[in-house]
């Protein structure tokens, strides 16, 4: 959905992800491809047919993440989707960061926590999901770090749950 929602948390900013983003998340996605549940090498027009798609969706937010050292500076991304309006839940994740462009420890959990709070403060969710491939172990840390608690699993991933009982800043 397009949206002007910004958020952040720590040294992490998130805003809009926009059409000038493309690229680089395209580049950042392919090089990280093994870590999502589709492996396939994505081409420029289809990310461009992707986020005309995602432009559609009413109930989906994808972020860039930008360091606020560094504001303008995409450096990754992360998403809010599936929200469900009567259960008060979504699912957050294709969380990307480069660590080229911001190689500081730290900075996926950041987003994940900002994305959380997005969702609990500005949108009264009451319970944030997430899905993690068993192989993808910096996800795994990251999302323990944010708060995230295992909630089962689903084949080769973990089922992720974290609400806002569990930490008292949101």
């Amino acid at each position: 959905m397009k949206h002007a929602c910004r958020c952040g948390y720590g040294r992490v900013l998130l805003r809009p992800l926009e059409e000038r983003d493309l690229e680089a998340l395209r580049v950042l996605r392919n090089a990280n491809r093994y870590f999502f549940n589709t492996t396939g090498y994505i081409e420029s027009q289809q990310q461009r047919d992707w986020f005309a798609a995602y432009l559609a969706k009413p109930d989906d937010w994808m972020f860039a993440v930008e360091l606020s050292a560094r504001p303008g500076v995409f450096v990754g991304a992360i998403a809010l989707y599936g929200l469900d309006r009567e259960t008060k839940t979504a699912e957050f994740g294709r969380t990307l960061v480069d660590k080229t462009l911001a190689p500081e420890s730290g900075i996926g959990t950041e987003a994940v926590r900002a994305v959380c709070r997005f969702a609990f403060r500005e949108l009264g969710l009451k319970k944030v999901t997430a899905e993690v491939l068993k192989t993808n172990l910096r996800a795994q840390r990251a999302y323990a770090k944010a708060g995230c608690v295992v909630a089962g699993e689903n084949g080769e991933s973990w089922l992720l749950e974290i609400i806002p009982e569990q930490e008292e800043e949101w």
